[in-house]
């Protein structure tokens, strides 16, 4: 029964994110899980993660948005030839920017002490969202596939683009 109730709680805090740009979006059960590791903001909106220095952090200083990272790094998945291993690194680094951005060590003393603590707490977040991401046991890696259709469908356009260059070039002119 409780392993019940855990999985509706996280379904509803599914339906609630809603718009989700970070984590898998093939199949509802790795939905359910990016939702609850990967989520779009710090902090995130998850009731269930929402607590202590994530919540005084968003008290003060509000939302940091993580989606962009995840659109280029999605991008990246999907241009051919790309390093999978490369893609993820540069995710975790444009999350650790945007942690830094969000949180500058200026201002009064108080200040910079304050925004260091969230700093540190949305780096730390954001490199287990990382780990999370890069999670690969058993067989089982939602990041791996999501890389690998990627790849297939960019090989297809590639394809696509070539057979219609090709068509062009082949196409008579009325050219004397």
């Amino acid at each position: 029964m409780k392993p019940l109730l855990i999985l509706l709680s996280l379904s509803f805090s599914l339906s609630a994110i809603g718009g989700q740009r970070c984590g898998s979006k093939e199949g509802y059960l790795n939905q359910l899980a990016s939702s609850f590791l990967i989520p779009d903001n710090f902090p995130p909106e998850n009731p269930l993660l929402h607590t202590g220095e994530f919540r005084f952090c968003g008290e003060d200083y509000g939302t940091t948005y993580l989606g962009a990272g995840c659109y280029h790094h999605d991008n990246c998945y999907e241009t051919l030839g790309a390093a999978k291993n490369s893609c993820d690194a540069s995710l975790q680094d444009a999350w650790v920017k945007t942690c830094k951005d969000q949180y500058p060590d200026s201002g009064s003393v108080i200040t910079r002490a304050k925004r260091a603590v969230c700093r540190e707490a949305c780096t730390g977040f954001v490199k287990a969202m990382s780990e999370a991401q890069r999670f690969n046991t058993d067989g089982y890696c939602p990041s791996c596939e999501a890389y690998q259709d990627a790849q297939a469908e960019a090989a297809e356009a590639a394809e696509a683009a070539e057979a219609a260059e090709a068509a062009r070039k082949e196409v008579p002119t009325n050219e004397s």
